[in-house]
């Protein structure tokens, strides 16, 4: 049974506050528990099975940076860093994104070009692991590239205005690019 308690507010009446059962708070707790339990497990599983694959069906490369977004907004209170970067898997550039916390770039000195090791799942190419303690001192080279797979098709043009800006640094600041230009 639930017990009323009078408080006055600050006109002077009195107001009548109600208080839960332990019975009631109980039954809130487990259907609580109810809600939530099944997500934590589904958590837990998807992550075991994304170790499983990194540890057993995957393959070493390298990743190589191609845009570095420091203190992107991640919500309204809270920011994040964002690493574009690609590997090269059989004949295919893939592209890929990585979320990070904020203060890594700085604090790893990274800079567009630089090369870090990467565990990639082979049968399913987004699902990675980015070794950011291991740099690796190599040269890019896509000669043998046929196609590039992009995470979205906001991704693939973040990167073509990138490309755009730093052909337009090359040429002069206001040189102006014909539209035959390839990304």
């Amino acid at each position: 049974m639930r017990k009323k308690k009078r408080i006055e507010n600050n006109r002077g009446k009195k107001k009548l506050k109600k208080q839960l059962s332990i019975k009631d708070r109980a039954k809130i707790a487990l259907i609580l528990i109810g809600i939530f339990s099944p997500l934590f497990v589904y958590i837990y599983f998807k992550t075991q099975e994304r170790n499983e694959l990194l540890r057993n069906d995957s393959f070493e490369t390298i990743a190589f940076i191609e845009k570095l977004k420091r203190n992107s907004r991640k919500g309204t209170t809270t920011s994040e860093d964002v690493i574009y970067f690609n590997f090269q898997y059989n004949d295919t550039i893939h592209h890929e994104i990585y979320s990070t916390m904020t203060g890594t770039i700085s604090d790893k000195k990274m800079k567009i070009g630089d090369a870090y090791n990467l565990t990639v799942v082979k049968s399913n190419t987004s699902i990675f692991k980015l070794n950011l303690e291991s740099k690796i001192d190599t040269i890019y080279s896509n000669s043998n590239v046929k196609c590039h797979k992009f995470k979205s098709e906001r991704h693939k043009q973040n990167l073509k205005d990138n490309a755009l800006q730093q052909k337009l640094k090359l040429k002069g600041g206001d040189a102006q690019l014909d539209n035959k230009t390839k990304f």
